[in-house]
């Protein structure tokens, strides 16, 4: 007897921690606000419409010097929808090249104690 996949429905975050940014085949992806480092960027792809299979949220972690994915989901994307892989990755690419890195904010503090 052959198991049944199960059917998932994506969570969208909030709009306070995550910003839209693309849409990919009954995807979205969204990035997070908060950046620790400027080489590490956090999104989320969540499945929007139809419930997905296998999984409809992924979290995954942008290294722009790297140009490359990190974190647990990226096996399983890779796995069930490598296609969909494959556009986010060539999009982030594209997004990155042609964006000019934002300027440093560098802020002193010249008081000493007394």
């Amino acid at each position: 007897m052959k198991r049944s996949v199960k059917h998932w429905a994506g969570k969208v975050p909030s709009t306070e921690t995550h910003t839209r940014v693309a849409s990919f085949e009954g995807f979205t992806l969204y990035q997070s606000k908060h950046q620790v480092d400027n080489s590490w960027i956090e999104f989320k792809l969540i499945a929007t419409g139809a419930r997905a299979a296998h999984k409809a949220n992924y979290w995954l972690l942008w290294n722009s010097g790297e140009k490359s994915f990190h974190g647990r989901d990226v096996y399983l994307l890779k796995k069930y929808r490598p296609s969909l892989y494959e556009q986010v990755l060539e999009w982030l690419q594209l997004q990155r090249s042609t964006q000019k890195p934002e300027p440093l904010q560098l802020e002193f503090d010249f008081t000493f104690p007394a």
